[in-house]
């Protein structure tokens, strides 16, 4: 079984994703724990309503501050969510380039079927 110390070294730290010119919010990365909540097995199915959701909850996890709310987060602009967005996908790995949460998603459960198998 591997130590802390030995996976220490992936838990990743904060990043500052630039919303505007001198303007920045820091986000943390997502865990894996995570990603079930922010992306059900039906999300194809969600409506528009509950997708925008999701999104909500993946800016306020990666915000990991107490003080800001889903009620917060829906007020932003449609500009600095956008950007928040693309800073959260782009630094969890969910971008185009790599693969969309969705297929993530799907390579975990493949693989822990095969370890059961």
């Amino acid at each position: 079984m591997a130590k802390f110390n030995e996976i220490s070294e992936f838990l990743g730290g904060p990043r500052e994703v630039e919303i505007s010119e001198g303007k920045s919010l820091t986000i943390y990365p997502l865990k894996v724990k995570d990603l079930t909540e922010l992306s059900p097995a039906n999300f194809e199915e969600l409506s528009n309503e509950d997708k925008s959701i999701l999104g909500h909850k993946m800016i306020l996890k990666s915000l990991n501050d107490p003080e800001v709310s889903l009620e917060d987060i829906g007020k932003l602009p449609a500009s600095v969510f956008t950007k928040l967005m693309e800073g959260i996908n782009e630094f969890n790995g969910f971008t185009e380039k790599n693969e969309q949460l969705g297929a993530v998603k799907e390579k975990i459960a493949r693989a822990r079927e095969t370890r059961k198998e």
